[in-house]
C-alpha cells in the first residue's frame, strides 16, 4: 500500500473515531478535549510521516492478518 493511501485511510479512521467519541460523550466532553481531538486529526493529516511505533493500529492489523494466514495454513495441512 502506498504511503499516501495509508495516511489517507488512517486519517479517515481517526476522524471517524473522533466523531464517534464526540457523539458518545455529547456535552460531557470538555471544549478543550473537543479541540484536542480535532487537533490530533489535523496534525495526522498534515504530517507526511510519523516515526514507527510498536503500538500502532496498523501493526496490530498486520499482526492479526498474519496470525489468521498462519492459522489458515495450519488448518489446511491437517
Amino acid at each position: 500500500m502506498t504511503q499516501l493511501l495509508q495516511n489517507a485511510l488512517f486519517g479517515t479512521a481517526l476522524i471517524l473515531a473522533a466523531v464517534l467519541l464526540r457523539r458518545a460523550m455529547g456535552e460531557r466532553l470538555l471544549p478543550a478535549a473537543r479541540l484536542a481531538l480535532w487537533a490530533v486529526c489535523l496534525i495526522r493529516l498534515l504530517a507526511p510521516v510519523f516515526p514507527a511505533s510498536g503500538l500502532s493500529l496498523w501493526g496490530l492489523a498486520l499482526a492479526a492478518s498474519a496470525f489468521a494466514a498462519g492459522m489458515e495454513i495450519m488448518l489446511s495441512l491437517k
